[in-house]
């Protein structure tokens, strides 16, 4: 954890373009939460021209949608917003904004295991890192 699902209309980004957006996204995650970097997970999805619509038409509409620990302020969630959009926008420039979705869920870490191990809340992470043996 964190999960971010990215997905497009198929074609709209390249694969150079997915791997500048999958690092940027872990620096803004990592940059803002303090999370150690091989916790942060990307996957992209696409969809057929076809098959998305807004407002009852057809959309080219990009998606970013982030599973979050519960427990970050309302100010690093923000920040997280803005930043990840303006990633996508300067990396993607076809995606026009009023196409661009982000979102952030919340799920407490009592409700994530990675590895086999149940995460904690955010504010325990140092110690939790440490009596764990990760050096981030």
């Amino acid at each position: 954890m964190p999960f971010y699902n990215c997905i497009s209309q198929e074609g709209l980004i390249t694969a150079d373009q997915r791997e500048r957006i999958a690092l940027g996204i872990t620096d803004i995650h990592c940059r803002l939460t303090g999370a150690p970097r091989y916790f942060v997970h990307v996957l992209f999805d696409t969809y057929s021209p076809e098959s998305a619509y807004s407002g009852g038409t057809r959309s080219r509409a990009a998606f970013i949608r982030g599973s979050i620990r519960a427990g970050r302020t309302q100010e690093v969630k923000e920040q997280l917003l803005q930043q990840l959009t303006e990633l996508w926008l300067g990396v993607c420039p076809r995606t026009k904004p009023a196409d661009l979705l982000v979102t952030l869920l919340e799920t407490p870490g009592s409700n994530v295991m990675e590895g086999g191990i149940l995460l904690p809340h955010p504010k325990d992470d140092a110690k939790w890192l440490a009596e764990k043996g990760f050096d981030g």
